[in-house]
């Protein structure tokens, strides 16, 4: 299963944190970098959109997270 990570820019990380120490100890965003070495193709494994789409619509907390448009 792949963890679902969510990584807020620097201003959204120093209001959660101001907020809500125990969850957000740290005030800083988290940028990430991927950089590939070798040869790579990304998104590999990934399932087609209308099958996410469908699972979107059926999750109703997916839904609160992404929208109801999307």
């Amino acid at each position: 299963a792949l963890s679902i990570q969510a990584h807020p820019d620097k201003s959204l990380a120093a209001k959660l944190h101001a907020n809500d120490k125990k969850n957000y100890p740290d005030d800083n965003h988290k940028p990430e970098l991927a950089c590939a070495v070798t040869e790579f193709q990304g998104l590999c494994g990934f399932r087609p959109l209308s099958e996410l789409k469908a699972h979107v619509q059926q999750v109703p907390e997916l839904r609160g997270l992404i929208g109801e448009e999307a």
